[in-house]
């Protein structure tokens, strides 16, 4: 016995005694606990900036806690759960997901998210290319309009003399 549990628990006379004071301590610290994993889980909000496969792991960690403390919630409620809980900028991908008519469990969730988010990458690098193309193309408008108004102004400037 550690030497706290030893000065808090040294002066009770019998091993029964000292088994139920422990039981009661330890009883309400796992309750405790449990409170405080399904707060975690229904307060859980993911957020724009993260990938939302790394948040959708972290929400699967909390549910593993679920099991280790023998609570159960039924994976239809915790698939809506997670479907409410995406970030904003996913608001359509949400509402597809609620209007379908077939339910989809946990692992198929987590394959349409990995999914939707890898083709939300690639969309993104796409146009920051084109983007960059553009940006690329109005520098090579603005040099050629300088160019000739530089060279008018010359055609100008000699002319006059």
């Amino acid at each position: 016995m550690s030497n706290t549990l030893f000065d808090a628990y040294h002066t009770v006379k019998t091993a029964k005694e000292l088994w139920n004071q422990l039981e009661r301590r330890y009883i309400t610290e796992d309750a405790t606990s449990k409170r405080f994993i399904v707060s975690k889980f229904f307060d859980y909000k993911m957020v724009d900036g993260r990938s939302v496969m790394e948040q959708f792991n972290e929400i699967k960690s909390i549910l593993d806690r679920y099991s280790q403390h023998k609570l159960a919630l039924d994976e239809f409620i915790v698939v809506t759960s997670i479907i409410d809980k995406l970030p904003p900028s996913w608001k359509n991908f949400r509402n597809n997901l609620k209007h379908r008519k077939e339910d989809i469990n946990l692992d198929e969730l987590g394959t349409h998210l990995r999914i939707e988010e890898d083709l939300r990458k690639e969309e993104k690098s796409k146009s920051e290319g084109s983007n960059h193309f553009l940006s690329k193309l109005s520098k090579r408008k603005v040099n050629v309009m300088l160019r000739k108004t530089m060279k008018m102004k010359w055609n100008l400037e000699g002319a006059n003399e």
